[in-house]
């Protein structure tokens, strides 16, 4: 199984790599992210080029953390 196989729509990949319940991973345009309750945590970059600016909240919360692979994807 590869992780090309999936869509983002599915969000399978962060759930395989992660081991993540499936209603704590959220996404928008940009990233795919866990929804804590108190903070978010950028997990994937969802195939952005050219500059990438990451945002200090999502849905009003802090972004605490980003996976080291965001910026690699």
């Amino acid at each position: 199984m590869t992780f090309e196989e999936f869509e983002y729509d599915e969000l399978a990949r962060p759930r395989i790599v992660f081991g993540l319940d499936n209603s704590l991973i959220k996404q928008n345009d940009q990233f795919i992210y866990i929804e804590r309750s108190n903070s978010i945590e950028i997990i994937e970059n969802k195939n952005t080029t050219g500059n990438l600016v990451i945002p200090s909240k999502i849905n009003g919360k802090e972004v605490l953390r980003i996976r080291s692979n965001t910026l690699f994807s």
